[in-house]
């Protein structure tokens, strides 16, 4: 099970300091509402335009979902294509790996490139993204949080890695974010949301969230 940590905190019983251990609350609760509130909700498979649930996706097979801020968002490709490594890995273990985006715009160019080894779906009411509360920053925002030093760093390593993308096209205003769902859904093994627009959790704890060795 997992565990979110806590700090102790002081209370005063008969003029002595004691200290309340809650260091060890079940994180579970929190995480499974996060899959719950999203399970119900439909998805256009990018591939053949059907409609599907969320829920569908880790019904028969451990899932990895990846949430993408923007398709022709330079971050997000780099992003989509590092992911895609360990997709081998994935396969392995039978674990499907699964891109969302929230809107059509970009789209078109995203899959050209095949930056992204896994399936494709697009949610486009935004349900999902609304129901994760996934941060959206303003105009008189992003701009200072794509200017910071990591965000620099990072537009460089895309640009080494050649694949293009853009600071305009679509909606880069809303974050994504990234769940690993265990199959039939009764677990989230990893749920992890963008602060920034460079934000990326990382091939190593994903893996470790499987328990696949790296």
């Amino acid at each position: 099970m997992a565990f979110a940590m806590r700090l102790s905190f002081p209370f005063v019983y008969r003029g002595l300091i004691l200290f309340a251990d809650v260091s060890k609350v079940p994180a579970q609760e929190e995480e499974m509402n996060a899959a719950q509130l999203i399970g119900k909700f439909t998805l256009k498979e990018v591939s053949s335009g059907k409609s599907v649930t969320v829920e569908s996706l880790w019904r028969d097979q451990t899932c990895v979902l990846m949430f993408f801020r923007r398709w022709a968002c330079p971050f997000c490709r780099l992003d989509a294509v590092r992911l895609s490594r360990i997709k081998p890995q994935l396969d392995a273990a039978g674990v499907r790996l699964v891109g969302i985006g929230h809107e059509n715009i970009g789209l078109d160019d995203f899959r050209q490139g095949e930056y992204f080894k896994g399936e494709l779906y697009v949610d486009e009411e935004r349900n999902a993204y609304k129901a994760l509360q996934y941060k959206r920053f303003s105009w008189f925002t992003i701009i200072p949080a794509i200017l910071t030093s990591s965000a620099r760093a990072k537009a460089a390593e895309a640009k080494s890695e050649k694949v293009g993308g853009d600071l305009t096209t679509g909606d880069g205003l809303l974050m994504g974010g990234t769940l690993v769902v265990e199959k039939g859904g009764n677990k989230v093994l990893l749920n992890y949301q963008q602060d920034t627009p460079e934000g990326f959790v990382g091939n190593s704890a994903i893996l470790d969230a499987l328990g696949i060795s790296r």
